[in-house]
């Protein structure tokens, strides 16, 4: 079982059979199996969009069989042949389903082995102690400390790839991210709203620096109001997304993608609210429980590791394909040159 990423915690992603979130940023376990000549593929509500299929990898098509369920007639046989076609409502669809399967066996033990092998949330970066911190590892201690029915708000650009593919997520709780507009700074005012939807949930914004600076002034409002939402800045002075690209593409040659220095705790006191500064790993759990205790607006920002690039291979050749950039295979910059060993090793 793996979700697109606007379905991510909407199936247990610790249970034994889930594989996490399929798509550009997803789980190396996710994206290697279903697109390993499975025979059947049972897909629910999804496009099969640009993000999802890798740019609509051939590969995504199954040896025997796609059975697309849809409300929508539309979306069916839109971006891939289909065996299949199941048009109605996904929850009524599956429970006749059930009925008509019966009871299946579960490969639990062979899946189990092939997630290890692909490193299942528990990468390396994961689990590094080095400086500046490592967003990946930023990722895994919120996990430890935060509830499992937390309401996570996740804004746009690399921290959103960060969350994906390193933050398991449950259906207890909820994960919310403005992912079809991409709206950044959306999710740093939106959260505000979701505490005062669900009150007695833990209510988590997690950000970059650019999408702070853009509505970050909304820790006021939560201040005025006492409405206890936690920021948490992933801090690195840059639009981090763009700076990749622009690093791949144009070889180094960047525009408007770096800013100053931000001091995020003291801005946070300046407007009522209480901040944090977090520039080591063991830092992180502590200041997050004592965060939770708060009974208003609190917000950590996090320095991170720069140089950490997502994996980028896929979404760069659909860009140089539809907008014409040059080939990343031609640029020799440092940045270049990394972004490239992890495309490797992620294909």
């Amino acid at each position: 079982m793996a979700t697109t990423l606007r379905a991510k915690g909407i199936f247990p992603e610790d249970h034994p059979l889930a594989l996490g979130c399929v798509g550009l940023y997803g789980t190396r376990a996710a994206n290697r199996y279903l697109r390993s000549g499975v025979d059947v593929l049972l897909s629910l509500g999804t496009s099969f969009h640009e993000f999802t299929s890798h740019c609509w990898d051939p590969a995504f098509i199954p040896s025997r069989a796609l059975i697309q369920v849809d409300i929508d007639p539309t979306e069916i046989g839109k971006n891939y042949p289909v065996t299949l076609a199941l048009v109605g409502d996904a929850n009524t669809t599956l429970k006749a389903l059930v009925v008509e399967i019966g009871t299946a066996q579960r490969k639990g033990e062979d899946i189990k082995a092939f997630k290890d092998g692909n490193e299942y949330f528990s990468e390396d970066a994961m689990f590094s102690d080095s400086l500046p911190v490592k967003p990946q590892r930023l990722m895994k201690e919120l996990r430890d400390v935060l509830p499992r029915d937390v309401v996570l708000f996740v804004d746009i650009g690399n921290t959103l790839t960060w969350v994906e593919r390193y933050f398991q997520a449950y259906p207890e709780g909820r994960f919310i991210t403005l992912s079809g507009l991409a709206a950044m700074g959306s999710a740093s005012a939106a959260c505000i709203g979701g505490k005062l939807g669900r009150p007695r949930s833990q209510v988590i914004c997690i950000c970059g620096d650019g999408d702070f600076h853009m509505t970050g002034m909304e820790v006021a409002t939560a201040a005025s109001h006492g409405i206890p939402v936690i920021w948490i800045i992933l801090k690195n002075s840059r639009l981090g997304m763009i700076h990749d690209v622009q690093s791949v593409s144009y070889q180094s040659r960047y525009i408007s993608v770096t800013f100053s220095d931000t001091d995020f705790a003291l801005l946070a006191r300046a407007l009522g609210g209480q901040g944090y500064h977090v520039e080591k790993p063991s830092e992180i759990g502590p200041i997050m429980k004592e965060a939770l205790q708060k009974q208003g607006p609190v917000v950590i920002s996090v320095a991170i590791d720069n140089t950490e690039i997502p994996p980028m291979k896929p979404r760069m050749l659909a860009l140089r394909r539809s907008l014409g950039l040059p080939d990343p295979m031609e640029s020799f910059s440092w940045n270049a040159i990394k972004a490239l060993w992890r495309m490797i090793k992620e294909r």
